[in-house]
C-alpha cells in the first residue's frame, strides 16, 4: 500500500499548515502540534515546509501574527498589549521585540508613523 503523503504529494501538507496558520495563529501552534495534525513527524513538516515554500513554519506564523497586529495598530486604538493578546503573543514584550525585529520600529512607533503623528499609546 502507497503511503498516503507520498500518494497526495507535499503540497497537500503545505496547504494543510497554511490553513491551519490562517485560522488558528491566535492560539499557540507549534510545529510539533502542526505536525501531528497533519501525521507527519515533527522534523519532516520542518524540512518539507521548508523546502516547499521558502521559509519556515514559525516565520510564516510570524509574518502572519504581525500584518495583523500592523493592521490592528492602524485601525485600532486597542493598547500594545490588547494587540499582542489579539494577535497570539502571550508577553507584550515578546511582541514588542519581535515586531520590532520584523518591522525596524517598536509597534508604538508604527502606530505613530502610519497614522501620521505621535501616538499617546503606553
Amino acid at each position: 500500500m502507497s503511503d498516503p503523503i507520498e500518494a497526495d504529494g507535499p503540497h497537500r501538507f503545505i496547504k494543510i499548515v497554511d490553513e491551519i496558520v490562517r485560522k488558528d495563529f491566535r492560539k499557540s501552534l507549534r510545529v510539533r502540534d502542526l505536525a501531528r495534525r497533519v501525521g507527519v513527524t515533527p522534523n519532516y513538516l520542518s524540512a518539507l515546509y521548508r523546502w516547499e515554500a521558502g521559509k519556515t513554519i514559525t516565520r510564516v506564523l510570524l509574518e502572519r501574527r504581525i500584518e495583523l497586529a500592523k493592521e490592528l495598530l492602524q485601525k485600532t486604538n486597542l493598547r500594545i498589549r490588547q494587540v499582542a493578546r489579539a494577535v497570539g503573543f502571550q508577553s507584550p514584550y515578546y511582541f514588542s521585540r519581535r515586531f520590532r525585529q520584523y518591522q525596524s520600529m517598536s509597534p508604538k512607533a508604527y502606530r505613530a508613523q502610519v497614522r501620521g503623528g505621535s501616538s499617546a499609546d503606553e
